[in-house]
């Protein structure tokens, strides 16, 4: 099934009550539900090869989205959806993926940390980011 960027959003919004049942007291402080179902959208006007994920993939991505609290896209770089063929399923999946920047505020609203040290690894470089 591909979405247009109509359907899509018709599609989350028929899945609300899921994703609000997976936010937890630390997501609601950040987003609302309707917030996160239009930064999704907003991701795939994007990204329009978003559209053609399995339409199960982007209720997942969704619902790790609002457990984790992580705002997607721009201007927060918390965390993305990206588009990732699936081996296993042989399907485009949708794939939440949480950034440096959104790793280091689940683990600061821990409360647990007074400092994070990551290295960010890519092929022929190394980088130390102090956040």
């Amino acid at each position: 099934m591909a979405f247009t960027k109509g359907t899509l959003r018709e599609f989350l919004v028929s899945y609300t009550a899921t994703i609000e049942a997976a936010m937890g007291e630390t997501a609601r402080r950040v987003m609302t539900v309707t917030d996160l179902i239009e930064s999704i959208v907003a991701t795939a006007n994007a990204d329009p090869k978003l559209l053609e994920c399995s339409p199960v993939s982007l209720v997942y991505a969704a619902v790790l989205a609002a457990r984790t609290g992580l705002r997607l896209g721009e201007p927060y770089r918390e965390a993305y959806i990206a588009n990732h063929y699936n081996e296993d399923l042989k399907v485009k999946w949708a794939q939440f993926r949480p950034t440096a920047l959104g790793l280091k505020a689940i683990i600061f609203r821990s409360g647990k940390v007074a400092m994070v040290e990551c290295w960010v690894q890519e092929p022929y470089t190394s980088v130390l980011l102090r956040l």
